[in-house]
């Protein structure tokens, strides 16, 4: 995926070294048993003896119902993939570095059900790697978090169509 962004595997002498962190978070939340009561209205046949007739009629009478239902634990998953791009050169320069060398930093975020960032790494991955520098700069619905630092004129990136999007 990083070659198609212009960037090529080196062993020895870097320009970019690349890390990468990943979370992944649990969240659960309960929701506890609710318990619907409701009435209706029942017809019910009466029936009576005047003397010797027998007689009949039909009355109105509220019949009061509940139902519960239980409660019950839904739990969601997040996931964090950043990418940092720490300019090599700065790294092993021998001087104290109080920041990193930044060239460019991206983060994607991801929620759902499964437990396993690998079932949404390779989509998290690629969505940020849209926003690689050299890609577009037409906005994207993607849940995803871009900064291009400082140290962008060190020409260590791609340069055309610079994309910084927040």
């Amino acid at each position: 995926m990083l070659q198609a962004h212009g960037l090529t595997r080196v062993k020895e002498n870097p320009q970019v070294v690349i890390s990468m962190n990943f979370f992944i978070g649990k969240k659960e939340q309960y929701t506890p048993p609710a318990t619907v009561t409701s009435t209706e209205i029942k017809y019910v046949w009466n029936t009576g003896m005047i003397g010797w007739n027998v007689g009949g009629y039909t009355s109105a009478v509220p019949v009061t119902s509940s139902t519960t239902t239980s409660g019950y634990t839904t739990t969601t998953y997040y996931s964090n993939i950043r990418l940092n791009f720490l300019n090599h050169a700065k790294l092993v320069g021998g001087k104290k570095l109080e920041t990193p060398p930044l060239i460019w930093l991206g983060e994607a975020d991801h929620s759902g059900s499964d437990s396993d960032i690998r079932g949404a790494a390779l989509i998290m991955f690629g969505e940020l790697m849209k926003e690689f520098p050299g890609q577009s700069v037409k906005p994207r619905n993607a849940m995803c978090v871009f900064f291009v630092m400082a140290d962008w004129d060190s020409g260590l990136l791609p340069r055309t169509g610079v994309s910084s999007a927040m």
